[in-house]
């Protein structure tokens, strides 16, 4: 059996805010842990709460074994739920000191297709003076792989002025291949 997937959408807020939105609707609790919560969102359809481990950012993802369930319950969380929108992950990326954090976000909530503006902001902070922003944008290549994101690895691989940052791109390098 199928099993399909929603996009990640990054949440705006925290746990507080995706449980008041699914007990709004309510959406019950299946499965609860420190880093995940789980709630049955209609006939077979999973809403999951999900703290990224490596960049920290909290987002939801829905899952199920039909794809029109799946398909119109992201539509009900895209719109009502406190999500950050695809447009407010990309002008969200400033030169502020959050720059990092917002290269992260971005990364985690991108389309799993691949999407010019979301390669063109990562690609860019992969250049970026500061070492955490590059740090973020070489992390945040991890989530939606585009294939278009190997040579910009490359790259960073053989000439970012840190060594650590070079690391990371052979270990992303190594998942890509």
């Amino acid at each position: 059996m199928t099993h399909y997937r929603s996009r990640r959408m990054v949440v705006k807020g925290d746990e507080a805010a995706v449980r008041a939105f699914a007990d709004q609707h309510g959406w019950t609790i299946d499965a609860s842990d420190p880093r995940e919560i789980s709630w049955a969102a209609g006939p077979g359809v999973s809403l999951q709460y999900i703290v990224d481990p490596l960049s920290l950012v909290e987002y939801v993802v829905l899952s199920g074994n039909e794809q029109s369930a799946v398909e119109q319950t992201t539509r009900i969380v895209a719109d009502k739920a406190p999500i950050w929108t695809l447009d407010e992950l990309l002008a969200d990326v400033s030169d502020g000191p959050e720059r990092a954090a917002a290269v992260a976000r971005a990364g985690v909530g991108g389309p799993d297709e691949y999407d010019e503006r979301f390669f063109a902001c990562i690609t860019t902070a992969m250049k970026d003076p500061d070492t955490a922003v590059r740090e973020a944008a070489l992390y945040a290549t991890a989530y939606s792989a585009y294939p278009q994101y190997h040579d910009r690895l490359v790259e960073v691989a053989q000439t970012d002025p840190d060594p650590e940052r070079q690391e990371d791109a052979d270990l992303i390098l190594e998942s890509f291949d």
